[in-house]
Protein backbone atom coordinates (compact mmCIF):
# COMPACT_ATOMS: atom_id res chain seq x y z
CA UNK A 1 0.00 0.00 0.00
CA UNK A 2 2.78 2.39 1.10
CA UNK A 3 5.28 1.58 -1.86
CA UNK A 4 2.47 1.40 -4.59
CA UNK A 5 1.43 5.29 -3.24
CA UNK A 6 5.27 6.25 -3.23
CA UNK A 7 5.78 5.31 -6.51
CA UNK A 8 2.57 6.64 -8.20
CA UNK A 9 4.32 10.29 -9.17
CA UNK A 10 7.48 8.74 -10.52
CA UNK A 11 5.83 6.10 -12.78
CA UNK A 12 2.73 8.63 -13.63
CA UNK A 13 5.59 11.00 -14.78
CA UNK A 14 7.36 8.43 -16.35
CA UNK A 15 4.54 6.93 -18.52
CA UNK A 16 2.82 10.12 -19.12
CA UNK A 17 0.89 10.22 -22.70
CA UNK A 18 -1.02 13.65 -21.74
CA UNK A 19 1.33 16.16 -22.47
CA UNK A 20 -0.64 19.75 -23.02
CA UNK A 21 0.01 22.75 -23.97
CA UNK A 22 -2.13 25.75 -22.23
CA UNK A 23 -2.08 29.28 -21.96
CA UNK A 24 2.12 29.07 -22.15
CA UNK A 25 2.33 26.48 -19.62
CA UNK A 26 3.37 22.66 -20.44
CA UNK A 27 1.89 20.75 -18.40
CA UNK A 28 3.97 17.06 -18.47
CA UNK A 29 0.62 14.63 -17.58
CA UNK A 30 -2.65 16.81 -18.07
CA UNK A 31 -4.74 13.51 -17.37
CA UNK A 32 -3.24 13.45 -13.79
CA UNK A 33 -3.36 17.26 -13.47
CA UNK A 34 -7.45 17.03 -14.21
CA UNK A 35 -7.82 13.93 -12.21
CA UNK A 36 -6.12 16.04 -9.43
CA UNK A 37 -8.33 18.95 -9.72
CA UNK A 38 -11.84 17.21 -9.77
CA UNK A 39 -13.30 16.87 -6.12
CA UNK A 40 -10.35 16.39 -4.62
CA UNK A 41 -11.50 14.63 -1.75
CA UNK A 42 -12.80 11.49 -4.01
CA UNK A 43 -10.27 11.48 -6.48
CA UNK A 44 -6.89 12.25 -4.64
CA UNK A 45 -4.44 10.28 -2.90
CA UNK A 46 -5.85 8.34 0.02
CA UNK A 47 -3.61 8.71 3.49
CA UNK A 48 -1.25 5.91 3.56
CA UNK A 49 -0.74 4.66 7.61
CA UNK A 50 0.76 2.05 9.29
CA UNK A 51 -3.09 0.56 9.04
CA UNK A 52 -4.16 0.81 5.58
CA UNK A 53 -7.47 -0.99 6.08
CA UNK A 54 -7.97 1.19 9.16
CA UNK A 55 -6.52 4.60 7.17
CA UNK A 56 -9.38 3.42 3.61
CA UNK A 57 -12.19 3.04 6.39
CA UNK A 58 -11.99 6.37 7.81
CA UNK A 59 -11.27 8.01 4.44
CA UNK A 60 -13.90 6.13 2.74
CA UNK A 61 -16.53 7.58 5.54
CA UNK A 62 -15.05 11.03 5.72
CA UNK A 63 -15.58 11.42 1.87
CA UNK A 64 -19.08 13.46 0.96
CA UNK A 65 -21.80 11.31 -0.01
CA UNK A 66 -22.35 11.98 -4.34
CA UNK A 67 -25.89 10.72 -4.49
CA UNK A 68 -28.17 8.89 -2.51
CA UNK A 69 -29.97 5.94 -4.29
CA UNK A 70 -34.07 6.52 -4.23
CA UNK A 71 -37.01 5.69 -5.87
CA UNK A 72 -37.67 8.59 -8.06
CA UNK A 73 -35.54 10.74 -10.51
CA UNK A 74 -33.48 12.31 -8.36
CA UNK A 75 -30.45 11.21 -6.29
CA UNK A 76 -28.74 14.34 -5.32
CA UNK A 77 -28.40 14.08 -1.28
CA UNK A 78 -31.09 16.54 0.55
CA UNK A 79 -28.07 18.13 2.38
CA UNK A 80 -23.89 17.83 2.60
CA UNK A 81 -23.11 14.98 4.31
CA UNK A 82 -20.00 12.44 4.46
CA UNK A 83 -20.81 8.56 4.87
CA UNK A 84 -19.88 8.62 8.67
CA UNK A 85 -23.08 11.57 8.77
CA UNK A 86 -25.17 8.95 6.94
CA UNK A 87 -24.39 6.54 9.60
CA UNK A 88 -24.92 8.59 12.40
CA UNK A 89 -28.32 9.79 11.37
CA UNK A 90 -27.95 12.28 9.31
CA UNK A 91 -30.73 11.12 7.32
CA UNK A 92 -34.07 9.27 7.57
CA UNK A 93 -33.62 6.35 6.32
CA UNK A 94 -29.40 4.46 7.33
CA UNK A 95 -27.34 3.43 4.68
CA UNK A 96 -27.17 -0.23 3.49
CA UNK A 97 -24.15 -2.36 2.93
CA UNK A 98 -24.81 -1.37 -1.00
CA UNK A 99 -25.14 2.04 -0.44
CA UNK A 100 -21.36 1.42 1.00
CA UNK A 101 -20.64 0.00 -1.80
CA UNK A 102 -21.89 2.29 -4.40
CA UNK A 103 -20.30 5.00 -2.53
CA UNK A 104 -16.92 3.75 -2.69
CA UNK A 105 -17.76 2.86 -6.48
CA UNK A 106 -17.89 6.92 -6.71
CA UNK A 107 -14.34 7.25 -5.54
CA UNK A 108 -11.26 7.52 -7.76
CA UNK A 109 -7.96 8.11 -5.84
CA UNK A 110 -4.91 6.85 -8.34
CA UNK A 111 -4.72 3.61 -6.12
CA UNK A 112 -8.20 1.94 -5.19
CA UNK A 113 -8.39 -1.20 -3.10
CA UNK A 114 -10.84 -3.58 -4.20
CA UNK A 115 -9.44 -7.30 -2.88
CA UNK A 116 -6.45 -6.15 -5.10
CA UNK A 117 -4.92 -2.59 -5.62
CA UNK A 118 -6.45 -1.01 -8.76
CA UNK A 119 -3.22 1.42 -10.01
CA UNK A 120 -4.98 3.90 -11.87
CA UNK A 121 -2.53 6.47 -11.83
CA UNK A 122 -0.78 5.80 -15.69
CA UNK A 123 -1.38 6.87 -18.69
CA UNK A 124 -3.25 4.80 -21.12
CA UNK A 125 -0.93 3.55 -23.68
CA UNK A 126 -0.31 2.70 -27.09
CA UNK A 127 -0.96 -0.50 -28.74
CA UNK A 128 2.04 -2.60 -26.83
CA UNK A 129 3.34 0.24 -25.09
CA UNK A 130 1.14 -1.36 -21.79
CA UNK A 131 4.05 -4.07 -21.78
CA UNK A 132 6.50 -1.82 -20.19
CA UNK A 133 4.66 -0.16 -17.57
CA UNK A 134 3.13 -3.66 -16.78
CA UNK A 135 6.09 -5.66 -16.29
CA UNK A 136 7.79 -2.89 -13.96
CA UNK A 137 4.91 -3.34 -11.59
CA UNK A 138 5.13 -6.59 -11.66
CA UNK A 139 8.59 -7.02 -11.36
CA UNK A 140 8.68 -4.24 -8.10
CA UNK A 141 5.63 -6.47 -6.74
CA UNK A 142 7.36 -9.86 -6.75
CA UNK A 143 9.37 -9.90 -3.97
CA UNK A 144 8.92 -8.34 -0.55
CA UNK A 145 12.56 -7.24 -0.30
CA UNK A 146 12.29 -5.71 -3.74
CA UNK A 147 9.21 -3.86 -2.49
CA UNK A 148 11.00 -2.69 0.66
CA UNK A 149 13.91 -1.22 -1.91
CA UNK A 150 11.11 0.35 -4.41
CA UNK A 151 10.04 1.98 -1.41
CA UNK A 152 13.31 3.50 0.02
CA UNK A 153 13.97 4.82 -3.42
CA UNK A 154 10.08 6.57 -3.87
CA UNK A 155 10.08 8.18 -0.45
CA UNK A 156 11.55 11.19 -1.84
CA UNK A 157 8.75 11.97 -4.72
CA UNK A 158 6.59 10.04 -3.12
CA UNK A 159 3.77 12.90 -2.49
CA UNK A 160 4.60 14.50 -5.32
CA UNK A 161 1.62 14.28 -7.36
CA UNK A 162 1.29 17.08 -8.52
CA UNK A 163 4.80 18.35 -9.34
CA UNK A 164 4.33 15.23 -11.84
CA UNK A 165 1.58 16.49 -13.99
CA UNK A 166 3.58 19.53 -14.16
CA UNK A 167 6.87 18.58 -14.43
CA UNK A 168 6.80 15.15 -15.43
CA UNK A 169 10.22 13.49 -14.76
CA UNK A 170 12.01 17.21 -15.19
CA UNK A 171 11.13 17.86 -11.88
CA UNK A 172 14.94 16.72 -10.31
CA UNK A 173 13.01 14.75 -7.12
CA UNK A 174 10.74 13.01 -9.70
CA UNK A 175 13.32 12.17 -12.33
CA UNK A 176 16.34 11.03 -9.61
CA UNK A 177 13.40 8.62 -8.76
CA UNK A 178 12.28 7.47 -11.94
CA UNK A 179 15.74 6.37 -13.23
CA UNK A 180 16.50 4.16 -9.71
CA UNK A 181 13.37 2.20 -9.94
CA UNK A 182 13.93 1.56 -13.21
CA UNK A 183 17.14 0.44 -13.02
CA UNK A 184 15.48 -1.76 -10.17
CA UNK A 185 12.85 -2.97 -11.69
CA UNK A 186 15.38 -4.31 -15.08
CA UNK A 187 17.16 -5.88 -12.47
CA UNK A 188 14.53 -7.57 -11.14
CA UNK A 189 12.81 -8.16 -14.70
CA UNK A 190 15.98 -10.45 -15.18
CA UNK A 191 14.46 -12.87 -12.36
CA UNK A 192 11.11 -12.77 -12.75
CA UNK A 193 9.55 -16.03 -13.41
CA UNK A 194 7.74 -17.01 -16.33
CA UNK A 195 9.17 -13.83 -18.75
CA UNK A 196 11.20 -14.99 -21.25
CA UNK A 197 14.12 -13.71 -22.31
CA UNK A 198 13.30 -11.84 -25.14
CA UNK A 199 10.69 -10.14 -23.81
CA UNK A 200 12.64 -8.74 -20.60
CA UNK A 201 15.07 -8.01 -23.34
CA UNK A 202 12.16 -5.89 -25.18
CA UNK A 203 10.99 -4.37 -22.20
CA UNK A 204 14.60 -3.39 -20.31
CA UNK A 205 15.33 -1.89 -24.08
CA UNK A 206 11.86 0.12 -23.96
CA UNK A 207 12.10 1.21 -19.96
CA UNK A 208 15.56 2.66 -20.64
CA UNK A 209 14.68 4.60 -23.61
CA UNK A 210 11.62 6.26 -21.73
CA UNK A 211 13.64 7.20 -18.64
CA UNK A 212 16.29 8.67 -21.03
CA UNK A 213 14.03 10.53 -23.24
CA UNK A 214 15.69 13.99 -23.25
CA UNK A 215 12.19 15.36 -24.55
CA UNK A 216 10.70 14.21 -21.54
CA UNK A 217 13.70 15.11 -19.15
CA UNK A 218 13.88 18.61 -20.37
CA UNK A 219 14.49 21.78 -18.17
CA UNK A 220 11.36 22.85 -16.43
CA UNK A 221 9.01 25.75 -18.15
Amino acid sequence: WAAVHALGPALAALFTNSTQHRAGNRWACARLRTVLGTAPGRMRPAPVTDDPAAGWARHVLDVPVLCVRQPGGCWQPPKPLTFADWIAGALPNPPSVDDLEYHISTMFPPVRPRGYLEVRYLDAQAGDDWLAPLALLVALFADESIVDEALTLAMPSGRRWLHAARYGIADPAIGATARAIVELGCQALQRLPGLDRRTADAVIERLTARVNDTSMARRRS
